[in-house]
């Protein structure tokens, strides 16, 4: 695996697999290929879906991993090292004074959810949350964007939506819909922020 030079993307929160992955590798001497593999396995996927339960998932880690490895500390690391990006925040607070309904579209898990709300209180930002492991799908699969349209209420008419997000991969069923998508990287504040106003959004 070749590490992104970009490796702290993300949207709300930084990329914490990445730095997550770092930090195992500097501090306790894992492969980091070993984790990445683990944590962008077909099992990892499912957890995100909701087809099979965060302790089973880390049981099953566990046995997959060398000897001296700690899937509990794989996957408290990986929680940590996600880190609230102030200039989004205070993006979505200007979008909800301009009365813009905010959405969170996410494949993560709910444990990893609860940890993040119990250390930054940031759900409440949100006026609705579409979640993986509530559809049983993630963004790469068109069924899960199907879902964000639905409960952004926009079905009828997608050039409504505005979707934000890291990834190239994980805009593109929205984007076969019709939404409008757009690719932020962390720091790139300025650039996202032009990118709205020149779709109409005031911000």
């Amino acid at each position: 695996m070749v590490k992104s030079p970009e490796y702290t993307r993300g949207v709300l929160f930084s990329n914490g697999k990445e730095l997550g992955l770092d930090k195992l590798e500097l501090d306790y001497g894992y492969d980091r290929n070993i984790v990445w593999q683990l944590l962008n396995s077909p099992e990892s996927w499912e957890l995100r879906r909701g087809n099979i339960s965060d302790d089973a998932f880390w049981t099953w880690a566990q046995t997959q991993l060398p000897k001296g490895y700690d899937a509990c500390l794989i996957r408290d690391t990986w929680y940590s090292m996600y880190i609230l990006d102030e200039n989004i925040l205070k993006l979505l607070q200007r979008l909800k004074q301009q009365n813009y309904r905010i959405i969170a579209y996410t494949d993560n898990i709910p444990e990893r959810v609860a940890y993040l709300e119990n250390k930054y209180h940031f759900q409440h930002y949100f006026d609705a949350e579409v979640k993986s492991y509530d559809w049983h799908a993630v963004k790469t699969d068109i069924t899960f964007a199907k879902a964000l349209l639905k409960i952004a209420g926009c079905e009828t008419d997608p050039s409504t939506l505005v979707h934000i997000d890291d990834q190239i991969l994980d805009v593109e069923h929205v984007k076969k819909l019709g939404g409008n998508v757009l690719i932020y990287r962390t720091g790139y504040i300025n650039e996202l922020i032009t990118a709205l106003h020149n779709i109409g959004v005031q911000c």
